[in-house]
């Protein structure tokens, strides 16, 4: 048997991976654990930009939801074999010291890199699986570019994500956050004039 017949030979399960040793940057998709590379400089800056942004308003409004960095979210799609990572997460219902994953969250930002992009898809997809999940931020660490789902009063999703456009101000519902294109990116090597 060759080594990719004996990788795919048995899924990985979620309480296997939770037992996993190391603190290796880690996912599980479809019973396959990946190993996740450390992000580059432009990643991260954009990471803590939204997370600062992102606090200060839960913050200042009195919101009872939290943000975390790089939760560990449990997808309902195929959940016995899939934990997900995205590069943010909302929720607005209480963390409990026992948690492994963030409970119902509201709001996931992936940051796209070149190395992430297919990565990023399937992730979106299985995001939209969780019934909590009221949208989903794309942002591009190579480009000025910022796509938004956002799912329907219907609880479906559009067909294509909504482009943020560089002079847009583009509301996130779940918080009630406003923001434009040049908050997101400001201080970063991709701010506008840099």
């Amino acid at each position: 048997m060759n080594h990719l017949a004996r990788k795919f030979a048995t899924e990985t399960t979620v309480d296997e991976f939770l037992a996993l040793p190391g603190s290796q940057r880690r996912e599980l998709v479809d019973g396959v654990v990946t190993l996740m590379a450390p992000a580059k400089p432009i990643h991260g800056r954009l990471q803590a930009q939204m997370s600062a942004i992102v606090y200060a308003h839960l913050n200042k409004t009195g919101s009872s939801c939290w943000i975390a960095i790089e939760p560990g979210v449990q997808p309902r799609a195929q959940a016995r074999v899939n934990v997900r990572i995205p590069d943010l997460g909302v929720s607005c219902t209480p963390e409990r010291a026992d948690d492994r994953f963030m409970r119902e969250p509201v709001l996931l930002v992936e940051i796209l890199s070149p190395s992430n992009g297919k990565d990023t898809s399937s992730n979106i997809m299985a995001y939209a699986s969780i019934p909590s999940v009221a949208e989903v931020l794309i942002i591009d660490s190579t480009r000025r570019a910022i796509e938004h789902l956002v799912r329907l009063p219907d609880g479906s999703w559009p067909e294509n994500p909504l482009a943020i456009g560089e002079d847009d101000a583009f509301t996130l519902p779940s918080i009630g956050l406003t923001l434009t294109m040049a908050e997101v990116y400001a201080g970063t090597s991709l701010a506008e004039g840099r």
